[in-house]
């Protein structure tokens, strides 16, 4: 009886060990996550033009839905392509939720655009997570 008191003892002690370890790690990949959100949005907005239509206009904001490979660069390399394509541009970045003016929208694609490659987690756990982003973006 003490023997198997003692196995429940140390087993519960490991599993409290593995539950401090797991929150621990999640801490610190949350920190992580938060890190490479900013380091997104900071090599965006420096691309990010307002356009005339868009001058005055409040609470501007739009979602855009971004997918990137392990290094950050879109799933398709068409970046070329994307220049001259405005449908091709709305298919690979496109408008979840717009801001109302669709120039602004499009100067926000085009900023994503410029921005690739798009810094990315070297962490297995979130790499994965930023593989699919949707991108809220806004004037400065």
């Amino acid at each position: 009886e003490r023997k198997a008191e003692a196995e429940r003892i140390a087993a519960a002690e490991k599993a409290r060990l593995a539950a401090e370890a797991a929150a621990a790690r999640e801490a610190a990949l949350s920190s992580l996550r938060d890190s490479y959100i900013g380091r997104i949005v900071g090599s965006i907005q420096p691309h990010l033009i307002t356009p005339p239509e868009a001058k005055g206009e409040e609470n501007l904001e739009v979602i855009l839905e971004v997918r990137l490979d392990e290094n950050g660069a879109l799933e398709m390399q068409l970046e070329a392509q994307l220049e001259k394509n405005r449908d091709l541009l709305n298919f690979l970045l496109p408008v979840v939720e717009s801001s109302g003016v669709p120039e602004y929208d499009e100067a926000a694609q085009r900023a994503v655009l410029k921005a690739l490659p798009l810094p990315m987690p070297k962490e297995p756990e979130l790499m994965e997570k930023f593989r699919t982003l949707r991108l809220y973006i806004t004037p400065e």
